[in-house]
């Protein structure tokens, strides 16, 4: 009997080959598309977006310690086909919020091109007129705990050596003193659309980043349930940025168990506390 040996596959290989064949398939079907359009596109540069943020809540009125939502708007105001090209989903992203007096009380950090400059990022592609949108939770950064008037302004900066900006839009945001009830009314109400999967004016993912973004102790109760539901470190991780002793049982408590609930407490007790802007933004 003639025994015929197999030869190992190359795994490796036909991974990269099939890898190519997406890639070759995708570049294909953006050039149907934009031969169907009538024309090519380019990198859209400043003055061909109209750029315009909106909050949420749309009134643009919160209680102390209640989640905000920026929804930053691109609209092509030019006669021609353009591409938003960003890094990623949000790192030419800046976000600075300003108080009564004008003052800066918070810039998120500018991004360095100069480690992503052999890299080419795709972004959307708007035609005449079209507009895209993303949405950053604003309350990751800072908390609103002072009453007040505030302005909420969005930069998206150019991914290149001092990354000058493109467009900028700004909103104004006033805060009144806290009150438990209105800020546990509004955690119910972004929870319950998680629970129902309703999507509303929110996605799921976006309610979810809305809720990690609460500091007040009764957001405990719905992170937990969403920690064990999701066996998620994100999770995890703002139950830390809680920062009190009864979120600390908590995290250590989830932490102890042995299954993939307590393997993304572990994780997230090893994570930086601080956000980036690419874990707050779609």
């Amino acid at each position: 009997m003639c025994m015929v040996e197999r030869r190992p596959r190359n795994i490796q290989f036909r991974r990269a080959v099939l890898a190519m064949v997406t890639i070759m398939a995708a570049a294909a079907v953006w050039v149907c598309w934009a031969a169907e359009r009538g024309t090519a596109t380019r990198v859209a540069q400043q003055g061909d977006i109209a750029m315009q943020v909106e909050l949420v809540p749309a009134d643009g009125i919160i209680s102390a310690g209640e989640p905000v939502i920026a929804r930053v708007i691109f609209t092509n105001q030019s006669q021609e086909i353009l591409s938003l090209r960003f890094p990623g989903v949000a790192g030419c992203t800046r976000l600075a919020i300003a108080d009564s007096r004008c003052e800066i009380v918070l810039a998120t950090p500018k991004p360095q091109p100069e480690r992503y400059l052999d890299m080419v990022f795709s972004g959307p592609t708007l035609g005449p007129g079209e507009s895209d949108e993303k949405m950053l939770v604003v309350t990751a950064w800072y908390q609103f705990t002072e009453p007040g008037e505030y302005t909420v302004r969005v930069q998206q900066l150019e991914f290149k050596e001092g990354t000058p900006v493109l467009w900028e839009s700004s909103a104004p945001l006033r805060v009144l003193p806290l009150d438990p009830t209105r800020l546990e009314a509004r955690c119910e109400e972004l929870f319950q659309g998680i629970r129902k999967h309703e999507r509303g004016d929110l996605d799921l993912g976006m309610r979810a980043l809305a809720l990690y973004s609460v500091r007040h102790e009764l957001i405990l109760p719905y992170l937990d349930w969403m920690a064990r539901e999701w066996e998620n470190w994100n999770t995890c991780l703002a139950i830390r940025r809680v920062g009190t002793e009864r979120a600390e049982k908590l995290i250590q408590a989830l932490a102890s168990r042995r299954d993939q609930v307590g393997k993304a407490a572990r994780i997230a007790l090893e994570k930086p506390l601080e956000p980036r802007i690419q874990e707050v933004c779609r």
